[in-house]
């Protein structure tokens, strides 16, 4: 089999896990306040991003519905947006296409592991990509603590899934395995 098509299909089940990932986020997810219910944001001024205040920290609402101060990493030089998902950005990995010009959205270089997120549910998607599945989960938390700026405890407040496609490991495909060290976590060998 040429080695295209590998890749090629190996792109579509990423993008194909992705969007089913995100619609059953999108499904389970809360709705967000409107800005008359939430009157603890600071509004952003013209050009900046939704949910920044002055310091340049991102205000992103939890899985409970309360709000988590990060580091802004829509606008860090790595994180890029998902052109094709008007409000998605990637922050590490692909997004698996690559766009008509030939080019491929792509995030903070890594193998093992993908994340995006997605504004409008205010949700990350983490995929690991490479067993030993332990191992690649441990690099995406690591990730995430530095890129926003969090403790291990704030990170298992953010709304988020973490998984893991089936081409990758059969046993632990299409379960949110949380991460390693938040109450509700999977163990993984």
């Amino acid at each position: 089999m040429n080695w295209k098509i590998i890749l090629a299909s190996i792109f579509l089940i990423l993008g194909l896990a992705t969007i089913l990932i995100t619609a059953f986020l999108m499904l389970d997810t809360p709705p967000k306040q409107s800005i008359e219910e939430s009157p603890q944001v600071l509004f952003p001024t013209s050009g900046v991003f939704e949910g920044m205040d002055s310091t340049g920290r991102l205000t992103l609402t939890g899985e409970s519905g309360e709000p988590i101060a990060v580091k802004d990493f829509i606008r860090n030089g790595e994180t890029v947006t998902d052109t094709v998902n008007p409000g998605s950005f990637v922050l590490a990995g692909s997004v698996g296409y690559c766009l008509e010009d030939g080019s491929c959205p792509e995030g903070a270089n890594t193998d093992n592991f993908s994340i995006t997120y997605n504004n409008e549910i205010q949700s990350f998607n983490i995929v690991l990509l490479a067993e030993p599945l332990r191992r690649s989960r441990e690099a995406s938390e690591r990730f995430l603590i530095e890129r926003l700026g969090l403790s291990k405890e704030d990170l298992c407040r953010l709304n988020y899934n973490l998984g893991v496609p089936y081409f990758v490991n059969e046993q632990f495909a299409g379960q949110n395995l949380r991460f390693s060290f938040c109450k509700d976590a999977i163990v993984l060998p």
